[in-house]
């Protein structure tokens, strides 16, 4: 079916495909990749569940409506995000600051989430029992991968490869780095815990408790309201564990992660604070064409 042929390397691993919609916004073509956001989740979709053509077709008018709500109701609000981010870089930056960003990127992708509910309720009702098979298939695949990729080698190559996807993403706002900043980033880096099998394990709890949604909706055919509510439910405790030792590791670490992306903003020079406001201020202009586009 769609994009069969293709034999691309997923980026984005697991299922919250939602996620994809507002990672666009992050990449260096803003525009031209959140106008493909809705062909892009249609092909993660389709390479997760071998969509047939009906499935498509209802699949990609639904992905359409999503991604054009998202346009006129979150994207005013990362600009002014991104607005109060340039701000806070014109003066010290406090670690409150990274939290209500963090804070609110997280609302607005609930908020996403739950606009997306009643279209994965119906996809969920319309697939067969092969296609939850496939799904679960391919999701071990994707945790092969991520277990290579994230997990492989003793802590020394974990923490390396832990911290050169932080400097990647950092050189995205600030551009390059001098060697003593690099040095004392790593330094903060290395200091964190590894955790990566706590969030390994998060990842598998939360693809069980979604596999166990479509199972139950494929095999009990409930209505699509209750499915809805379901799995609106579901998205509510996406962020969360149930036990309270676990719960109480990933706050810390997500604190951790804050404090470090508050130290390394305070840490940059004056040229590189300047970078980092051009750029968010790119991604503002760019938002704002999107916006008007409709």
């Amino acid at each position: 079916m769609l994009f069969k042929t293709l034999r691309l390397k997923h980026n984005i691993r697991g299922y919250g495909w939602v996620v994809l919609v507002l990672a666009l916004s992050a990449c260096s073509t803003v525009r031209l990749g959140y106008n493909q956001a809705d062909t892009l989740a249609l092909y993660f979709a389709d390479s997760y569940l071998d969509l047939d053509s009906e499935q498509e077709a209802v699949w990609r008018e639904s992905l359409k409506r999503l991604v054009s709500w998202h346009r006129q109701n979150e994207l005013p609000l990362y600009s002014k995000e991104l607005a109060r981010v340039q701000q806070g870089l014109q003066a010290p930056v406090q670690i409150e600051q990274v939290q209500a960003l963090n804070d609110s990127l997280r609302a607005s992708l609930t908020r996403t989430a739950h606009m997306a509910a009643p279209m994965l309720a119906d996809l969920m009702l319309g697939l067969r029992p092969e296609q939850v098979t496939y799904f679960r298939q391919r999701l071990d695949k994707s945790n092969r991968d991520y277990r290579e990729e994230q997990l492989a080698g003793n802590d020394e190559a974990q923490k390396t490869r832990r911290h050169e996807r932080l400097m990647t993403q950092l050189e995205r706002w600030f551009g390059d780095f001098n060697a003593a900043q690099r040095e004392q980033i790593r330094r903060w880096s290395d200091a964190r815990p590894l955790r990566g099998e706590l969030w390994y394990s998060e990842r598998l709890r939360r693809q069980d408790e979604l596999l166990g949604l479509m199972r139950w909706a494929v095999q009990e055919r409930p209505p699509a309201p209750v499915l809805t509510q379901r799995l609106k439910a579901w998205i509510d405790t996406w962020g969360s564990t149930p036990q309270p030792e676990r719960r109480a590791l990933v706050n810390e670490s997500r604190e951790q992660m804050m404090l470090l992306l508050t130290q390394v903003a305070n840490l940059t020079d004056i040229s590189q604070k300047r970078l980092a406001v051009r750029r968010v201020q790119t991604w503002i202009d760019d938002f704002n064409v999107l916006v008007a586009q409709r």
